[in-house]
């Protein structure tokens, strides 16, 4: 819904106002929604931004955490983020997750992923918790990143 309706309208037709590259940033689902976005469609978005990324390491995981993420395991292997750390690479990314965060151990394996990719994401761990004092204290650093990375 958000390449058809909302981004690619933007720039097709006669009517279009903006042209890619884009940026994507989001909060926890939101977070693995950017990043989800940023691998499958890297002609889009050339920077991504995931601030605390609701990221698990296997369908168990999530599973155990947070039942109705996904429709079953299946539906978690189709949309395995690790499965995608190379649809990263003609982006520019930057994960930001509090180290009391209870994602901040798959956060921290997924950008080990990317490095072991030969990645380089910008990287803020910092004390903080999955919410909204953590993601306020860090705003400015990613609209930051997200301003140089599209420039």
């Amino acid at each position: 819904m958000l390449i058809e309706d909302v981004v690619r309208p933007t720039f097709q037709g006669d009517d279009r106002f903006l042209e890619p590259p884009f940026g994507i940033m989001g909060w926890s689902m939101g977070g693995y929604g950017a990043l989800m976005a940023g691998a499958l469609y890297p002609e889009l978005f050339s920077a991504v931004c995931g601030v605390s990324p609701a990221i698990w390491r296997t369908a168990a995981d999530q599973e155990a955490a947070v039942p109705d993420a996904f429709d079953n395991a299946a539906d978690f292997t189709k949309h395995d983020l690790f499965a995608l750390v190379p649809g990263l690479r003609k982006s520019k990314v930057r994960i930001d997750c509090g180290t009391g965060d209870p994602f901040y151990a798959a956060d921290k394996a997924f950008v080990t992923a990317l490095e072991a990719d030969g990645q380089h994401p910008d990287v803020s761990f910092e004390p903080g918790c999955h919410n909204a004092p953590f993601w306020q204290s860090g705003m400015f650093e990613n609209l930051r990143f997200m301003a140089t990375a599209l420039r």
